[in-house]
């Protein structure tokens, strides 16, 4: 289970990685932004995946 802390630190990351997605649709760094976007998903998904076992 996620604490708050936890759970704030989430909410700030799927703020960035929407915002990166929104730009990319704007059309300004669109590759970079999804990259981006792309990498902090994996982080994200990891690090899930790590607390299903804790």
């Amino acid at each position: 289970m996620l604490n708050g802390v936890e759970i704030e630190d989430l909410v700030k990351k799927l703020k960035r990685i929407k915002s990166r997605l929104e730009d990319a649709l704007d059309g300004y760094d669109v590759r970079y932004n999804l990259e981006d976007a792309v990498a902090d998903l994996e982080k994200i998904i990891r690090w899930l995946e790590d607390k299903r076992w804790t």
